[in-house]
């Protein structure tokens, strides 16, 4: 059984434990404060955006001020008595209005006047120029946060161990990388902009409120807890709806980018229609969780919008009672100012209600990233010569058992065999029997349950991974190029290889040939994963990759089972090239290919049933000998055309 074999059983189990992990609710103050760490080394530009938040703030409060002053000004000219006063909130409003009395009165009530018309463009002009110089800064420092977000999952995400990309869904990671990290960007960039100056604006707004008259702020302050109790409550409901959409989203993604890959078989077999149908069947539910989360956001604003109209009529009422009535000190001046103060109010809280919705919408965006992030990650660091280890005896499996992560069946039962320095072991066996899965564990893809892995009778584990890595090259059947250059391909995983070793390697590889006639030679580009090249030039450009890379160990897993005829002959010279003064561990599709190996190991069901030499396995005359017939029969030229048909083992 291989990983293939679990990838029914693995699909469910990997959903649920995505639908555990992302519907767990934690703290939105934990996940802000994760989420904003990432401005820290960004310190001196969150400075600067917060002292011109607060610069812009204190002039637009002298820009509200300074209007109500135009009734004193114009038809009460005469200066206040302030001597009598207590000290309080009164005489700081008197002073106040006084000081503002004296800034703007110049001569004749018309040069006054013109005096604060100039005042009020001047503050509109500084204040301007101060929100977009804060524009600048918060664009400048949400960009560099988004960009330190991406860049630390993507490193996170490539040091992940090979469980983890086995059990989740390529279209998945893309998500959280572009589509997760996305909606984080735009929470930032409305967090930034509001959630930084409204607080301020708020705070400043309600000391001067209070300052003209503490009873009427205080009214006010009775209704806004109900106000923010709702806005918080909405941001809730927000949070959960979106966690769930963008749950949807990466179903989406995984079959655009299912079908994308798959494009020959879906066109093959004519499942245009069925694949149609099952990206709208998708969309339709990521569009009915869009709108249940948009529908919920939209609330903020009519709710704040409603309960702010219904406290300005009550206050227009009280306060104007209170103005009209001549035995207090409430002056008309004050309740203009109040009321422009209380209007002022309101976009802020406003803008707060609707940035608390992106706010929600980056915390569950963000949730999902730090999930990726929590992932235990190996422990991967900078190649070091130094802690290359020795390999002078043996690669050896001890007794090693093992199951894939979520799943009970055992994979690998006992299993024991040496590869002595320079000797070549073949494994063959039938499909799900565990051959790619002794693969994935020498080089610790997967680390074994039971037993141990020992190379010179060490174990792996206690080796650097990095180090012990860079011992093995790999050709499997599944050939990965990526797209660019020949050359870059071919000098993937060696610091700056020189123009001519490239070469060499190709040529070693047989691949020279048909590079050489390309209209670039080594550096035509050959497109996304070597479209542009045949199976054949594509496997013999991953040979000559890991020949550049000359490695003590190779590692081989079906290497020619999907080639024709004509192009596995080729890959097998170049094979044969890549395999001298190696040891290789070859798991093999044709038998014919792994007759001279110095030890074939025969496994069924996880463990193995036969060991030997070929022929020494056909005096036996058990499975190898069964296996060995079948594909003699199936190979056995045709009477009518001579050819001898491709088989499977």
């Amino acid at each position: 059984m291989t990983r293939a074999d679990c990838e029914g059983d693995g699909e469910k189990n990997m959903t649920e434990e995505t639908g555990v992990n992302e519907d767990k609710d934690a703290s939105m103050w934990t996940v802000g404060r994760r989420m904003f760490s990432f401005a820290v080394p960004h310190i001196f530009l969150l400075l600067a955006a917060l002292a011109m938040s607060l610069l812009v703030v204190l002039l637009e409060a002298i820009y509200l001020w300074i209007p109500a002053s135009l009734i004193r000004t114009m038809f009460v000219p005469e200066q206040a008595d302030t001597s009598n006063l207590d000290l309080g909130w009164a005489r700081a409003n008197v002073l106040l209005e006084d000081l503002v009395h004296r800034l703007t009165t110049a001569g004749d009530t018309y040069t006054s006047l013109k005096l604060i018309c100039l005042i009020l463009l001047l503050v509109a002009l500084l204040k301007n120029v101060l929100a977009y110089g804060r524009s600048l800064v918060t664009s400048k420092l949400k960009l560099n946060m988004v960009r330190d977000i991406r860049t630390t999952l993507y490193a996170h995400v490539t040091r992940l161990p090979f469980s983890f990309f086995d059990r989740s869904h390529s279209g998945k990671i893309v998500s959280r990388v572009l589509n997760d990290v996305e909606v984080i960007n735009g929470s930032i960039m409305e967090t930034l902009t509001h959630v930084l100056i409204e607080p301020m604006r708020i705070i400043i707004f309600l000391i001067l409120m209070i300052i003209v008259s503490p009873r009427l702020t205080l009214l006010v302050l009775t209704v806004y807890p109900v106000l923010i109790y709702g806005i918080v409550r909405i941001g809730k409901a927000v949070r959960r709806r979106s966690k769930r959409m963008l749950r949807n989203l990466s179903a989406l993604v995984s079959v655009l980018n299912e079908t994308v890959y798959g494009m020959r078989v879906v066109k093959m077999f004519n499942r245009d229609r069925f694949e149609t149908g099952r990206f709208a069947a998708k969309h339709d539910r990521f569009t009915t969780m869009s709108f249940r989360a948009i529908r919920m956001s939209a609330l903020a604003h009519p709710v704040t919008d409603s309960m702010g109209t219904g406290i300005a009529v009550v206050l227009l009422l009280y306060g104007g009672a209170r103005v009209l009535d001549t035995t207090n000190d409430f002056v008309a001046e004050d309740f203009l100012r109040f009321l422009i103060l209380l209007l002022s109010m309101y976009r802020p809280i406003k803008a707060m209600a609707q940035s608390n919705m992106h706010l929600q919408m980056g915390l569950a965006a963000a949730q999902r990233v730090f999930d990726t992030l929590d992932e235990p990650a190996e422990p991967l660091g900078r190649f070091d010569a130094e802690r290359l280890p020795a390999f002078e005896e043996s690669l050896a499996f001890d007794r090693v058992s093992f199951h894939y992560p979520g799943h009970d069946k055992v994979i690998l039962d006992d299993v024991s065999f040496s590869a002595t320095k320079g000797s070549v072991v073949a494994i063959v066996g039938p499909s799900g029997s565990g051959k790619s899965t002794i693969i994935d564990c020498i080089p610790r893809f997967y680390d074994v349950g039971k037993g141990s892995v020992r190379l010179d009778g060490k174990d792996v584990r206690t080796f650097d991974l990095v180090a012990y890595r860079h011992m093995f090259g790999i050709v499997s059947q599944d050939t990965i190029l990526f797209e660019g250059s020949i050359y870059s391909n071919i000098a993937y995983g060696v610091e700056s290889p020189t123009e001519a070793e490239v070469q060499r390697a190709a040529e070693q590889a047989n691949a020279w040939d048909f590079i050489s006639e390309l209209p670039y030679g080594l550096q035509a580009v050959i497109g996304e994963d070597g479209i542009t090249l045949s199976g054949g030039q594509r496997q013999r450009l991953a040979i000559a990759r890991a020949l550049l890379k000359n490695p003590p160990i190779l590692l081989m897993d079906e290497a020619t089972s999907s080639l024709d005829t004509e192009s596995e002959r080729e890959v097998q010279r170049a094979l044969v090239n890549l395999m001298r003064d190696r040891t290789t561990i070859v798991v093999a599709h044709r038998l014919s290919t792994v007759q001279h190996a110095d030890l074939i190991l025969v496994l069924e069901e996880g463990r193995i049933v036969e060991r030997g030499r070929h022929q020494e396995l056909l005096e036996l005359n058990g499975s190898y000998r069964r296996y060995h017939d079948m594909q003699f029969m199936i190979d056995e030229p045709d009477p009518d055309t001579g050819r001898a048909p491709q088989g499977d083992s």
